[in-house]
């Protein structure tokens, strides 16, 4: 598992699996974002059992499933609420984390040069 600090409180990283939550939790995360649509990819764990797992760490998990190359203004307002109404550090997976990372970028992008969101600075 590969972790790309994006922000202070904003990271991504690829696919995660169930073995995986225990050390999020070690590292300080505090809430788990799924981009990744369930069935994507075959041997893809699913986001319950991501999430099943996230609340056994003590972790909270929102699952916001982003379809390739299908962003929309209403996905980076979702990303904004979570950001804004959640607990960080917050950590956002997707197949590669590729999609994580646009969409934070669209979400600096739709609040401006200085960036309103605590998570987001």
């Amino acid at each position: 598992m590969e972790i790309e600090h994006r922000t202070r409180d904003y990271a991504t990283t690829g696919q995660l699996h169930r073995q995986d939550i225990a050390e999020l939790a070690r590292r300080g995360f505090r809430t788990i974002i799924c981009n990744r649509p369930d069935g994507e990819g075959e041997g893809q764990p699913s986001a319950e059992l991501i999430e099943r797992e996230a609340a056994r760490h003590g972790l909270a998990f929102a699952y916001h499933p982003i379809v390739p190359g299908e962003m929309s203004d209403a996905d980076v307002l979702r990303l904004r609420q979570l950001l804004s109404q959640g607990q960080g550090p917050f950590l956002a997976y997707c197949r590669t984390g590729a999609r994580s990372t646009k969409l934070l970028e669209r979400v600096r992008e739709a609040s401006g040069p200085a960036g309103t969101d605590r998570s987001i600075a």
